[in-house]
């Protein structure tokens, strides 16, 4: 009696817009959310993948009057001409939810000086500036519609001084701190700003 519950995901708006869509933790909350009634927006950077998500959530849910739309982004290259991909995409659709799960970590625990300069980048662009930018897409939407719901995917990796994965750490620090700001900024508004902190995850590009 003490659980409050679901909610009605649906009341937030029609779409929800998930980064990293065709694989873990991304794709678990695409197939999630379209059982929710939800129509979706996948992005990931490989089509053929985003095609084959897309084709198996329709099979499974076909009973539900869902639409499944995609976007190519590679944010390890997020540039303005992608960001605008982004930006038409969500101003042209009733987005109710955002799931910012796109990110990377380190290929194996090393010190930071072994890192080469694109990884050091790629992890600031794929953790912290994904998720920023992305919140930043939806943001005036939702509060023009006074309701929305922004779920950021940190880490475990976020709750301690992590020596040899240092940079991750920080990032994924990064989206926790940024989340909880953001909620006491909006939930008075309808905006509802959550931060999800997994541990291990069995993933392609994690390789456990």
């Amino acid at each position: 009696m003490f659980l409050r519950p679901g909610k009605k995901l649906t009341e937030f708006g029609k779409y929800a817009i998930i980064s990293g869509a065709t694989d873990g933790i991304g794709k678990a909350y695409a197939f999630q959310l379209a059982a929710q009634g939800m129509s979706l927006v996948l992005i990931s950077r490989t089509e053929a993948k985003l095609q084959a998500v897309k084709d198996e959530i329709l099979n499974k849910y076909s009973n539900k009057d869902i639409d499944v739309q995609l976007l190519v982004i590679d944010y390890s290259q997020f540039d303005d001409k992608a960001k605008n991909k982004v930006k038409n995409l969500v101003q042209s659709l009733d987005v109710g939810v955002l799931i910012n799960n796109v990110g990377v970590s380190y290929r194996y625990p090393m010190y930071f000086h072994e890192l080469s300069d694109k990884e050091v980048l790629d992890l600031i662009e794929m953790n912290i500036n994904s998720t920023t930018w992305m919140t930043r897409f939806v943001m005036d939407q939702m509060m023009a519609n006074k309701r929305g719901a922004v779920v950021n995917i940190s880490s475990g990796s976020a709750m301690y001084t992590l020596p040899l994965l240092a940079q991750y750490s920080a990032a994924k620090s990064y989206i926790e701190r940024f989340t909880r700001a953001l909620h006491a900024e909006y939930s008075s508004k309808g905006i509802k700003v959550q931060c999800q902190i997994p541990f291990y995850v069995a993933t392609k590009r994690a390789k456990m």
